[in-house]
């Protein structure tokens, strides 16, 4: 999950990048305020912040899990959940750092009509639903990926969840896999008992 970790961060910058830059092209606005350096048009500036690589990393550990819990769930239904899930990390991590820094990097306060205290947006629920949705086949994608990351970076993937995995889900069936499972953590036979053991076995 680490690894992923560090994935969901780095894709939330360029998210955040690329968002940033639409939206200032469509309103003709620029992240630095109109007219001034980096301003709107076709240069298409984008920001993002530091504090966001942690914040998005987060959903390595928060939405992986409601992902898993949720699959069978009609989409609608998961939407919603995914959009207040996001809305509600978005006004807890920024009032956390308005605690801790003095000032929320995204406040909304003069710039949006429907926000709750400048930390969140709700006309952003529907993007925030979309996002999680999008977010499904993303996770799947990259829970495969992770082996062959660990791989490439010279580790291992945890030892207990692949052989769980293998034995569990690649091998045919539940027995055929505890028979490999049995043979997997004893490769090899028993010493042969010495005969004159068995003899007195019996006689005992």
């Amino acid at each position: 999950m680490l690894v992923r970790f560090f994935i969901y961060g780095a894709l939330g910058w360029c998210i955040e990048i690329i968002w940033t830059a639409v939206v200032g092209k469509v309103s003709n606005s620029s992240p630095f305020g109109r007219g001034k350096e980096g301003g709107a048009g076709w240069r298409l500036v984008g920001v993002t912040y530091l504090w966001m690589f942690p914040i998005y990393g987060l959903i390595a550990p928060l939405y992986e899990p409601l992902h898993d819990a949720m699959r069978l769930w009609p989409w609608l239904l998961r939407a919603v959940i995914y959009a207040a899930g996001f809305m509600g990390m978005e006004y807890a991590t920024g009032w956390l750092l308005r605690r801790l820094t003095g000032v929320c990097p995204w406040d909304y306060t003069g710039r949006a009509r429907w926000h709750l205290h400048g930390l969140m947006r709700l006309d952003y629920a529907p993007l925030w639903a979309l996002l999680g949705l999008a977010l499904e086949p993303i996770h799947d994608f990259l829970v495969r990926l992770t082996p062959a990351i660990y791989a490439a970076l010279g580790g291992l993937a945890p030892q207990h969840s692949t052989l769980h995995k293998l034995i569990f889900e690649v091998l045919p069936s539940r027995q055929e896999g505890l028979k490999w499972a049995r043979v997997a953590l004893h490769p090899y036979p028993p010493p042969p008992t010495h005969p004159s053991r068995v003899i007195l076995t019996h006689l005992a």
